[in-house]
């Protein structure tokens, strides 16, 4: 059984000075002061066979509903 996600969309900052977003699932459960890092990671995971990484990861946007209180 899969654990439940939540979506959080994260920058990445390219050698070449431009930058995109990318949509990363993160685990449901992830605390508020640790979402930035677990999605960081995930999106680095994501690029772990690529000869291109970022040089700046981080939060770009968390979907309303998704914050904790």
């Amino acid at each position: 059984m899969n654990s439940p996600t939540r979506e959080i969309e994260v920058y990445r900052c390219w050698d070449d000075r431009t930058w995109d977003t990318e949509l990363v699932d993160i685990p449901a459960d992830t605390p508020k002061e640790k979402i930035e890092e677990v999605a960081a990671s995930a999106a680095l995971e994501g690029l772990r066979h690529s000869a291109d990484l970022p040089v700046v990861v981080g939060v770009y946007h968390i979907p309303e509903g998704v914050e904790e209180d």
